[in-house]
């Protein structure tokens, strides 16, 4: 079931505002990297064609899905999506990040510093990156995480992660939770719903909790509300 940080409100329209997906192509940057072993994601791209199933994608590739390219574009009413490695540093909460790459095909970290003093005004972002509600405890703050950061710099809904991501559950369970999502259900719903029918659909290792109980929503859970009268984009950002 999913973890829920928050109280519900009213159907929130989405019409008209601009999603962002964001996914990352390590296929020049595997191995070890400081204190990151970067390895390939292949579902990453096959979970955003999975969304285009639901929501209209328009795909932007190379430059324009830099660490430099979000930080310029990331801001506005849209929903965010990142389908990517991130970096959990348990001794300074501040070097922790998402793992962009750059022009050169290389990693490039968007570190928690640099999203706290961001500003955003999307109506959900989904973390499908490894951990990123967990992070080092702070007394009277609680854990200092990715999702934290995000949360701070604006965002009142996050789908985020307890643990390591697996690739492979984590294609199915966007996919079904983007199928759910612009429904009646709320997002903690729809996610819930994703999990089930992930659940109702895996075999006897991938039933386990492992695959699927990381995923929790965070924050406003109101329903998104699809519009009939205007066109939604996805607009997914690969690097290469």
């Amino acid at each position: 079931s999913s973890v829920v940080v928050s109280s519900r409100g009213p159907t929130l329209a989405v019409a008209g505002k601009r999603v962002y997906g964001f996914w990352a192509d390590y296929s020049l940057a595997i191995g070890q990297k400081n204190e990151m072993v970067i390895t390939p994601l292949p579902g990453a791209q096959e979970e955003i064609d999975r969304i285009d199933q639901h929501w209209p994608v328009d795909h932007f590739t190379g430059a324009k899905g830099t660490k430099e390219a979000f930080m310029k574009q990331g801001g506005g009413s849209r929903i965010l999506h990142f389908a990517m490695h991130a970096h959990t540093d348990y001794n300074e909460s501040m070097k922790s990040g998402l793992v962009f790459t750059d022009e050169r095909g290389q990693c490039d970290l968007l570190q928690a510093y640099e999203i706290y003093a961001m500003h955003f005004d999307a109506p959900l972002l989904t973390l499908n990156a490894c951990s990123t509600a967990d992070g080092r405890y702070v007394s009277s703050e609680g854990v200092m995480s990715l999702a934290r950061a995000f949360q701070f710099a604006g965002i009142p809904s996050i789908l985020t992660t307890l643990w390591p991501v697996n690739d492979r559950a984590g294609v199915s369970i966007m996919d079904y939770f983007y199928g759910t999502l612009g429904s009646e259900l709320d997002k903690a719903e729809a996610l819930r719903a994703a999990k089930l029918r992930f659940i109702d659909e895996a075999d006897n290792i991938t039933s386990h909790p492992y695959y699927w109980a990381c995923y929790c929503m965070v924050g406003d859970t109101q329903a998104l509300k699809k519009s009939n009268t205007s066109k939604l984009y996805i607009v997914l950002f690969m690097t290469v």
